[in-house]
């Protein structure tokens, strides 16, 4: 009689061993704790099958907040061996921002996780705890449009693939922008008119020196000029003096010429007079 109680009870003491081995085959692999913009109501966690059979993950729990909340299933509740399921704070909300979303989902209700630090896990049918998570905000996932992802055994930054194998993110470093050098330098000051030679005393035989550095050929007038005499070409100085002596020797050819004129008439007068004189006697 001995021996077979003690039967029943290895028997006994193996089916709850099996069974608490069965239910420890979900692994939380993927938590989004800080969305990008306010993240109420958009918080969701991914959980995975690491068993070799299927499991029904509606008899399990999300536990934090010291709190479990049930996980109701919208659809299928059985995960199969090596598949995924998330766990969503809000339905809508989550079909929402991923539209493209084919996997498995649950509906839960929790107030919101803490965007520093959290501690959370899962908790089978008999409310042991499993796969516990603590993360801080410097394991990655924080408001930057990644969440927080286990890949190769280890939580860093990653890609949010709800339902899909985890992928890192690929994080750009920070580009370092250069201030523009200042030039201290002074700033060349453009001048308006042409100064002769004898009003700057550092002035050579062809140059002169004008303002901070700005240097004028005042023996050549090809050089430009700027300021209100920087779209007057070259060649009209030349022009200018051609027609300036020309006038000149006009108006001094027309000045002869009348004086000449004027000593012509005053001597035919005294010829006159002369051969006059001559005829009368004098």
């Amino acid at each position: 009689m001995r021996v077979k109680i003690r039967h029943y009870i290895f028997i006994i003491i193996i089916f709850f061993s099996w069974a608490g081995l069965a239910y420890a085959d979900f692994e939380i692999t993927e938590i989004m704790y800080d969305k990008e913009g306010t993240d109420t109501n958009r918080e969701w966690v991914e959980v995975k099958n690491t068993g070799s059979t299927s499991e029904d993950l509606s008899k399990w729990f999300l536990f934090s907040d010291n709190a479990k909340h049930a996980l109701i299933s919208q659809g299928e509740s059985l995960i199969p061996a090596s598949g995924y399921a998330v766990i969503v704070q809000n339905v809508p909300q989550f079909n929402f921002d991923y539209p493209s979303f084919q996997g498995t989902l649950f509906d839960s209700s929790w107030t919101g996780f803490n965007n520093t630090t959290e501690s959370l896990s899962l908790k089978d049918p008999s409310l042991n705890i499993v796969s516990p998570v603590t993360y801080t905000s410097s394991m990655g996932g924080v408001g930057n449009g990644n969440s927080l992802s286990k890949i190769n055994g280890t939580w860093q930054n990653g890609v949010p693939t709800p339902g899909k194998d985890n992928q890192v993110a690929v994080i750009a470093p920070a580009v370092e922008i250069k201030k523009p050098i200042k030039n201290d330098l002074p700033t060349t000051k453009s001048v308006s008119n042409l100064v002769s030679p004898n009003d700057n005393p550092q002035n050579d035989s062809n140059n002169s020196s004008l303002g901070n550095g700005k240097v004028i050929n005042l023996n050549d007038l090809n050089t430009s000029t700027e300021g209100e005499n920087a779209n007057i070409p070259n060649s009209t100085y030349s022009l200018v003096g051609l027609f300036v002596v020309i006038a000149l020797g006009i108006t001094s050819f027309l000045i002869i010429k009348k004086k000449h004129r004027k000593s012509e008439r005053i001597s035919a007068e005294d010829m006159t007079i002369v051969e006059y004189n001559k005829k009368i006697g004098y």
